[in-house]
């Protein structure tokens, strides 16, 4: 629902609430500054501020910006620090498969085709990408229908598939996943991490626990972006980044940016992005970062501190295109410490 009034314009309501009070008081002085407040200034009692309100509104949602209310606005003044996603705030999203390998002896078709056929199951820029560029080496050839699916989200998804004329399990996913699922040739971590030092994003598949291709992936930083956290950055507003990618690709693009390292929070996924918001809200940043070895794990993710909790309908509430239905879900958590941290989630940032 929308967001209740501001703090100011509630004030003024409540004055004007006490007009007869305070002019049936008796008391001389009282009643000509009240006579002169409501008589000389309605404007900023009655109209002013809900103007500023709305327009300030529909600017920023000229601009992509959904904002909720006009206690939102008020608020947002008081923030320290802000985090923001990486893929589609900061990238452009366009996701690009750069290099493919295959490993192992298959036919190049027919491993492709099962590969596309599972990303296709998934809306992610990078899955995206993968199924394009399959699509590409594949034409119009129909696809194989995956069966008994299972998706961890922010690191893979397992299937069933047919190949060769047998039943196999197919995982694709990120290199901690199918290091987890799979023996990952020697020969392709070489590969694996000279991609990463380049900043590409690598999405491996593996065939009964045995890796058949791997995908080099990367993104391009949105024009704006630079120039947007350099003004925060000036207001006096420490800027962080949230991402489940690879710390090395994740350093790529922050160097870029000019985001710290101490304030670049890879390998995070998304259930966990909550998490860290909550923590630097009451905590604070400084506290937070001494929790994890610089680039390590963060300790304390999954505490009985983070569990869920019912959302506080007056937090900070801005939302982007079409991330703004996350304000709606029920795993969002509610910050100990108000007005300290925003996230920004979404297609854009300017």
């Amino acid at each position: 629902g929308w967001e209740r009034d501001p703090d100011c314009q509630r004030l003024l309501d409540g004055l004007v609430d006490h007009c007869e009070y305070l002019l049936t008081s008796g008391m001389f002085a009282l009643q000509f500054l009240v006579s002169v407040l409501v008589v000389a200034c309605p404007c900023a009692m009655g109209l002013a501020t809900p103007t500023a309100v709305m327009v300030g509104t529909g600017r920023g949602a000229t601009m992509g910006i959904l904002i909720k209310g006009g206690n939102v606005m008020e608020t947002t003044t008081k923030l320290k620090t802000i985090l923001f996603d990486k893929t589609g705030t900061l990238t452009t999203g366009n996701v690009t498969v750069d290099e493919c390998l295959l490993f192992g002896d298959h036919q190049r078709e027919e491993i492709l085709a099962h590969v596309s056929a599972v990303e296709a199951q998934s809306k992610h820029p990078i899955a995206r990408a993968i199924v394009k560029y399959c699509r590409q080496a594949l034409g119009e050839a129909a696809l194989p229908v995956p069966e008994a699916m299972s998706t961890l989200p922010g690191q893979g998804v397992s299937c069933t598939v047919s190949h060769n004329g047998r039943s196999y399990t197919l995982s694709v996913g990120s290199v901690d996943y199918i290091d987890s699922q799979a023996d990952v040739l020697d020969d392709m971590e070489a590969h694996v991490e000279a991609w990463r030092e380049d900043g590409k994003t690598v999405v491996l598949a593996a065939l009964d626990k045995a890796v058949c291709v791997a995908f080099a992936c990367s993104d391009t930083i949105k024009p704006e972006a630079r120039e947007v956290l350099q003004k925060l950055q000036g207001a006096g507003l420490a800027v962080c980044m949230v991402t489940g990618d690879n710390a090395k690709a994740a350093t790529h693009v922050a160097r870029q940016l000019g985001i710290p390292p101490g304030q670049v929070f890879s390998g995070i996924m998304p259930d966990q992005k909550a998490m860290i918001l909550q923590r630097i809200q009451q905590d604070g940043l400084a506290q937070f970062q001494q929790s994890r070895p610089t680039g390590g794990p963060i300790r304390g993710l999954g505490a009985p501190l983070l569990e869920p909790m019912e959302y506080d309908e007056e937090d900070p509430d801005v939302g982007r295109g079409r991330h703004s239905q996350r304000r709606r879900d029920k795993r969002t958590y509610r910050p100990l410490a108000k007005t300290q941290v925003v996230a920004m989630d979404g297609v854009g940032i300017n």
